[in-house]
């Protein structure tokens, strides 16, 4: 027993070490050129002011990326996430999914093939699409980064009881003695570190797990030198009954350019963000900054729509909002926050929130999450 304990003891060390290895890299790499391009946007003209800002804000992709695969893995080694089910069409999934890697597979010269059966739009499936998503995401990822010229293919079909997905690209491969490691946490392989090949090493574990969680089976071929092919295999599981979601709370009187927007938001720098994004899009822009301002401010001013930040001093926005909500139930709340689990939006949804955006906040995604209430 007490040699096993050692055993167990310092794999977990290993484990350790390797994390905070790859993780210095994989942070330090983005946040170079970050602060790098930034230093050089102070003195740069008007052209290299956009190729730099492209640089940095592929860069904070990159970073961000990082951090939510590490965060995704601590959870699902430390904690039991449950199943959110529901039924969606499989094609729209699969080209959403895609949409990122087309773009670049093409700007690494790679050929993007996506191969669907006929009346592909009429496939369903009844499982967490989240789930489905995330491990497609991975294998995406894991087949760009790994392929330095010829294509990677994405298919889908209907098996007997499943729907199967494949992912097979023309790049190294992987070799024999590695084959058993691959889904571990952590591990890369000799040809991705001799190569310099940027990760982590968490994505196929992260898929391997997710997979497992709904019950699906994932599975490979490879050989060197002429690429992998990774199958998912998702249980068909149709539902008995029908969930219907009701309609979401819509301002069908209203337009972008005649709402009157306030932002909840205590951090000054969130605030002036958000600023840039909706100037000039809406009639008027305020500003609170913690719960009880907003409750004073909405007393006396009329507001269509409140971005409404979860963590504020004085007064949080869930408390907030519940307040909000028993006096004006047809105001728009949009919960904004950097607590992003399941579980933290899911209170911020049953405070009363009718959406929600994680920071950091993009502008497409703020923009759609606000079309769909007008």
């Amino acid at each position: 027993e007490l040699f096993d304990s050692k055993e167990q003891a310092e794999a977990g060390n290993r484990l350790k070490t390797a994390l905070l290895n790859n993780m210095s890299h994989e942070i330090r790499t983005p946040m170079n050129a970050i602060m790098g391009f930034s230093e050089l946007m102070r003195n740069a003209d008007a052209e290299d002011k956009l190729t730099y800002s492209e640089i940095i804000f592929k860069c904070s992709i990159d970073l961000l990326n990082v951090i939510d695969q590490v965060m995704l893995l601590s959870r699902l080694q430390s904690e039991k996430i449950p199943q959110e089910k529901s039924r969606f069409p499989v094609l729209n999934m699969l080209q959403q999914c895609s949409s990122g890697f087309r773009e670049e597979a093409r700007s690494k010269g790679l050929q993007w093939e996506m191969v669907v059966p006929p009346k592909a739009n009429t496939l369903e499936l009844y499982t967490d699409e989240e789930k489905v998503r995330e491990i497609l995401i991975c294998l995406f990822s894991n087949a760009l980064k790994y392929t330095q010229k010829g294509f990677v293919r994405v298919e889908c079909s209907k098996q007997a009881d499943a729907i199967l997905f494949s992912v097979s690209d023309s790049g190294m491969g992987i070799q024999e003695k590695e084959r058993e490691r691959i889904f571990e946490p952590f591990y890369r392989g000799e040809n991705a570190i001799s190569q310099a090949i940027r990760g982590v090493g968490v994505g196929l574990n992260i898929a391997a797990i997710l997979a497992q969680l709904i019950g699906a089976k994932l599975s490979f071929e490879t050989e060197m030198g002429k690429g992998s092919r990774f199958e998912l295999s998702v249980p068909l599981a149709l539902p008995k009954k029908e969930t219907v979601t009701p309609p979401a709370h819509r301002m069908s009187d209203h337009s972008l350019s005649k709402l009157k927007v306030l932002i909840a938001e205590d951090e000054h720098l969130s605030y002036q963000y958000l600023i840039h994004l909706l100037k000039g899009q809406v009639q008027q822009l305020d500003r609170a900054q913690n719960g009880q301002e907003v409750l004073e401010m909405v007393e006396k001013s009329h507001y269509d729509l409140v971005l409404m930040d979860i963590q504020m001093p004085v007064m949080d926005g869930l408390e907030a909002t519940r307040q909000l909500k028993r006096k004006n139930p047809n105001l728009l709340v949009i919960a904004q926050s950097a607590f992003i689990l399941p579980s933290e939006q899911g209170q911020a949804m049953e405070a009363g929130c009718d959406g929600f955006v994680a920071k950091p906040i993009q502008k497409e995604q703020l923009m759609e999450m606000i079309h769909r209430f007008i």
